[in-house]
């Protein structure tokens, strides 16, 4: 059954008593994104949960018998998420003229978070810090709450198997911590991916955003903290030699080097960190294309070994 998710969503909103809620342009481009996996990174207060379970509701609670888990760091983070999806079901139920949903459980507490549809869909929270409970089920969606404070193994181990016999969907909606490497080598990898879409945006292109806010935080916080707090940016405090990469900028599709562009090599030989080397072809105009790569993060191996 085909969902017109932002039409769904805006009569949802308009349905709901006393709020006013801002719609605009990038939250519809993230819920009528088809591909199945959605990366939703931006700035601290930019709407990202609600938006992923906007999205989740949209594309699969609201078909029937389908199963879905809100994965959080802890219970009590995977409890945003589930509140916003609790609130859905409830205004859609009325619009419908159907009753509230059954069963519901709102304990983060005591780690129990459930609620299931009078059309049989079920919502459940999970905590990363019980894995034990990430295993035995099969998923129609997945919502990863605070992605950037999860371990890659969660995802890779756990959740990523669940999604595999009904062909389930992921939303990643998530501000960018200095600590979640693995999600950012992730969001790399993905951008090549046709199954992922990777969304971004700025606090400073929120409708509700006071550009008097932004400003003061920008004047009161380093480069480094606004960029990644308000900006929505990856920035790593240590071992990042290029603060201004951007992947949607700096990553081109490959093609072919002409055999007159020169080509140079460099190695950062590694006591404690990788040995590497890049491989760079300098076009005529002085831009430098990286066309190869040696890591190696082997602490046995030595120097002669590496450069042979």
């Amino acid at each position: 059954m085909k969902i017109d998710a932002v039409k769904l969503m805006r009569a949802i909103a308009a349905a709901t008593p006393g709020k006013k809620e801002t719609i605009w342009p990038y939250e519809d481009e993230i819920l009528s994104d088809p591909r199945r996996h959605c990366i939703d990174r931006g700035g601290r207060r930019t709407g990202k949960s609600k938006r992923g379970a906007k999205r989740v509701f949209s594309q699969k609670i609201v078909l029937p018998n389908t199963r879905g888990w809100i994965v959080g760091p802890s219970y009590d983070l995977a409890h945003k998420e589930f509140r916003y999806i609790r609130e859905f079901c409830e205004v859609f139920c009325r619009m419908q003229g159907l009753p509230k949903p059954e069963g519901v459980r709102e304990s983060p507490g005591s780690g129990d978070l459930y609620l299931k549809t009078p059309w049989g869909a079920e919502v459940i929270g999970k905590s990363a810090q019980k894995p034990e409970t990430l295993v035995g089920e099969e998923n129609d969606w997945v919502l990863m709450s605070e992605p950037a404070m999860h371990k890659e193994s969660t995802w890779s181990r756990y959740i990523r198997p669940t999604l595999s016999t009904r062909a389930g969907i992921s939303v990643w909606p998530f501000t960018p911590d200095a600590g979640g490497l693995w999600l950012y080598e992730l969001e790399l990898a993905a951008m090549g991916l046709p199954d992922w879409g990777c969304h971004h945006v700025a606090s400073w292109e929120c409708p509700f955003y006071d550009p008097a806010e932004i400003a003061a935080a920008k004047r009161e916080l380093s480069d480094d903290a606004f960029q990644e707090q308000y900006g929505g940016e990856w920035r790593f405090y240590t071992g990042r030699v290029y603060r201004s990469f951007q992947p949607d900028r700096q990553l081109v599709e490959p093609f072919a080097i002409p055999a007159s562009w020169k080509v140079r090599a460099g190695t950062d030989f590694g006591l404690r960190d990788a040995t590497c080397t890049l491989w760079v072809a300098q076009a005529p105009t002085g831009e430098g294309y990286v066309i190869g790569e040696y890591y190696d993060t082997s602490q046995e191996r030595a120097t002669p070994d590496h450069a042979e």
